[in-house]
């Protein structure tokens, strides 16, 4: 199959419903570059790499977190699963400063808008570069202990702040924990 009917097919099967549509496609080297509009705007742009003999498949996503409502910002990651099999990597573009401002608080990367958006992608063990927040699919895509227990403890401490960052990050907690069951 080709790039361009794989990434058609997956927007209509998955993204249909919730009103994301395929507005461009072109193949890149290595792989395709594709952005999804809403509501007749642009909002995500995703360049995507198969697997092959050289490397892992990957998604690199440029989207603000925020910028669709919260239920279709989580659907449109929760699929990104799809195309990435275990062992691949998902990435998220970040503003590095407000990030700062997650993280001098303490908060997890999960816990962080991107984070979030990462985990639910199917990444862990979320670690960051200079422009981008990465997680690994994991090969049985299950949650290290270590990764939960770190949220818990966060949670746990941060439990009565009204810092609005430290709310945010006990909100998403809140999704993390459904996705878990």
């Amino acid at each position: 199959m080709k790039m361009e009917e794989l990434l058609e097919e997956w927007t209509a099967r998955y993204l249909g419903g919730m009103g994301l549509r395929l507005y461009g496609v072109e193949l890149v080297e290595r792989g395709g570059r594709f952005v999804l509009g809403w509501r007749g705007k642009e909002v995500v742009e995703a360049l995507y790499s198969p697997v092959d003999k050289e490397r892992k498949a990957q998604v690199e996503v440029n989207y603000v977190p925020g910028t669709l409502p919260r239920g279709v910002e989580e659907g449109l990651f929760k699929v990104l699963r799809v195309l990435l099999p275990p062992g691949g990597r998902v990435g998220l573009r970040i503003e590095v400063k407000e990030l700062g401002e997650y993280l001098k608080r303490g908060i997890p990367l999960a816990l962080t808008p991107w984070g979030l958006l990462v985990w639910l992608a199917g990444g862990r063990g979320l670690a960051w570069t200079e422009d981008a927040l990465w997680g690994e699919v994991p090969l049985k895509r299950e949650v290290e202990e270590g990764e939960l227990e770190e949220m818990r403890e966060f949670v746990e401490v941060f439990k009565g702040s009204r810092d609005p960052y430290v709310v945010g990050a006990l909100d998403r907690w809140i999704t993390i924990e459904w996705e878990l069951g």
